[in-house]
């Protein structure tokens, strides 16, 4: 129903934010109708305190003396002609003017409640007094039409508003909305831009402290470690090729040199035998870059054993001997090392001297000569890969 966070957002504002308003609109008609009613209460019982208190100041006085006091103070007091009083044989000594006479004195009896008078509302009360051994009824009531409507106007205010500030607010939060989730469509636009080609680029993030910036952070930090992983797997890529492209050069020409005039048994046998060992090769090297991708990790375990110099020097350039044939160069070998032996992986060693010696021949012209020394001296062992092409610039 909702396809956008934005939408969504609005949905949920405008919802929480209409119960509050219907919360708070039901609170404060409530809180009004509650202190009205008090009010109304307050004047019924301040006006029995007032009939108590004249009664009282004028209860020795003649019946014509107290009706007189008892009027005066109905004139008086707001709403006093709804007001009644009897006493001294039942007597009245005070009529309500404002009310029906019998309609008063049905009013609830010892609290204050509502009575009913042509469909008008009034807070009552009948109640009773004994003032200096005379017991007096008194009964009082005052009008609530002024508050019913009020009542009845706010709540029309609040039915009519609440919509209103509803509306007003769902279109505020839509907009701020709209402006909190803009730098997430910039982040995402953006990154949309980024791929395999351009990894090296990062989404610009807004220094605002909050979760945006948190996200954007996080995308870059992401982006940085895929831009790793490409890089390694590109590196890994152009390693794969350069290990298998000396194997691959010395079984094509062993193949060359064999093919090139008739031989006898022996070397075609030869021949063969050094392109098993190459095939070999290749099969153990294809299990040694697995040992590459997690040398590239940094999880590569090297293996540990005694490894001799000259004879790895002298397997080494009988390899690729039949390369340097064809290409008319002179391969040398001057093994000096004797017994001296290191503590290494072998095979990771012969694999660094075939590529070595690979390079050298690629960078050596005709009648050009690339040679493997081994030496032993200062209490260590030196192995070196020499050529009479160009050098390694001095930057690389």
């Amino acid at each position: 129903m909702f396809h956008s966070v934005r939408t969504r957002l609005t949905f949920w504002y405008a919802a929480i934010l209409s119960a509050g308003l219907v919360a708070f609109a039901g609170w404060m008609w409530f809180a009004v109708h509650r202190y009205l009613a008090t009010s109304a209460d307050d004047r019924i019982a301040r006006r029995v305190q007032g009939l108590n208190s004249a009664l009282e100041s004028e209860a020795d006085e003649s019946i014509n003396a107290l009706r007189e006091e008892l009027r005066e103070f109905a004139i008086e007091v707001p709403e006093g002609k709804i007001s009644a009083v009897r006493g001294r044989g039942s007597r009245d000594l005070l009529r309500p003017a404002g009310m029906d006479e019998a309609t008063l004195w049905n009013a609830p009896d010892g609290h204050i409640g509502d009575l009913f008078d042509r469909w008008l509302r009034y807070r009552a009360l009948r109640t009773h007094s004994t003032v200096k051994g005379e017991i007096y009824d008194l009964a009082v009531a005052t009008s609530t039409a002024e508050a019913d409507n009020f009542l009845a106007q706010f709540r029309l205010l609040l039915i009519g508003a609440a919509p209103l500030l509803a509306l007003i607010a769902s279109l505020g939060g839509y907009w701020l909305s709209r402006r909190a989730l803009t730098p997430v469509d910039e982040l995402t636009s953006a990154a949309r831009r980024i791929s395999l080609d351009n990894l090296g680029q990062r989404l610009e993030v807004r220094h605002t402290g909050d979760e945006l910036e948190r996200l954007g952070d996080t995308w870059n930090e992401m982006i940085g470690r895929l831009d790793s992983a490409v890089q390694r797997m590109r590196q890994f890529t152009a390693d794969a090729s350069h290990e298998l492209r000396t194997p691959i050069s010395i079984i094509r020409t062993t193949a060359e040199l064999a093919l090139r005039r008739e031989r006898n048994p022996a070397e075609y046998r030869q021949a063969l035998q050094n392109i098993q060992s190459e095939a070999e090769w290749m099969t153990q090297l294809a299990e040694d870059l697995l040992l590459l991708a997690r040398s590239d990790n940094g999880t590569l375990t090297l293996r540990s054993e005694p490894v001799d110099l000259d004879e790895l020097a002298r397997d080494a350039a009988g390899e690729t001997a039949p390369m340097a044939e064809v290409r008319g160069i002179v391969m040398r070998t001057q093994l000096g090392a004797g017994d001296g032996r290191v503590t290494g992986d072998r095979r990771a060693l012969h694999r660094l001297l075939t590529v070595l010696l690979d390079n050298a021949l690629l960078h050596t012209p005709p009648e050009g000569t690339v040679s493997i020394e081994t030496s032993a001296g200062g209490g260590g062992v030196a192995i070196a890969v020499r050529n009479s092409g160009q050098g390694i610039a001095s930057e690389d």
